[in-house]
Formats: C-alpha cells, structure tokens, sequence
C-alpha cells in the first residue's frame, strides 16, 4: 500500500511538472556573467526551485551536524569529569 502511494505521488508531481513545463515554455534569457542562455522558463523556475531545495538541505544538514557535534563534545567533557570524580572518590574510601 505504501509503495502505491509513493508511485501515485510521483506520478501526480510528474504529470504537474510536464503541464507546468508545457504552460511555461517562453524562452527567457538567463545572463551568467560571461554568456547568455536562451531557456524555456519552466526550466528556469524549477531550476532556481531546485537550487534553492539543494541549498536550503545543506544549510539545515550542517546546522544540525554542528549542534550534534557540540553535543557530543559536552557528553565527552561530562563523562570525564564524572570519570575523574569516580577514581577520586574510589581511592579516598580505598
């Protein structure tokens, strides 16, 4: 059942880019600097949409990256001073 939906919703997203793409195929030209590309506008906008989709999931991967490494840095920096607190109190009652 869920491998269904998961083909209905590919299909559905499919079939919305294709009409998209044939509502929207006005050429535009893009300007990198040194050349200038004549491309459909569809190809443009779901270009840009993409980038943007590929940037913003980075930005959010390193940012919890960061956060699970400065997490695991205080559980290390934790674990040694109750490791040091343990052999302290082990050696005084010993």
């Amino acid at each position: 059942m869920n491998r269904l939906l998961t083909l209905l919703l590919i299909l559905t997203f499919v079939a919305g880019g294709l009409f998209f793409g044939t509502l929207n195929e006005t050429p535009v030209t893009v300007d990198l600097f040194f050349i200038q590309i004549q491309w459909p506008l569809a190809l443009v906008v779901m270009s840009a949409f993409l980038t943007g989709i590929i940037l913003s999931g980075t930005l959010v991967y390193f940012s919890m990256w960061f956060g699970v490494k400065r997490r695991i840095r205080s559980l290390k920096a934790s674990q040694a001073k109750s490791a040091g607190e343990s052999r302290s109190l082990a050696t005084s009652n010993g």
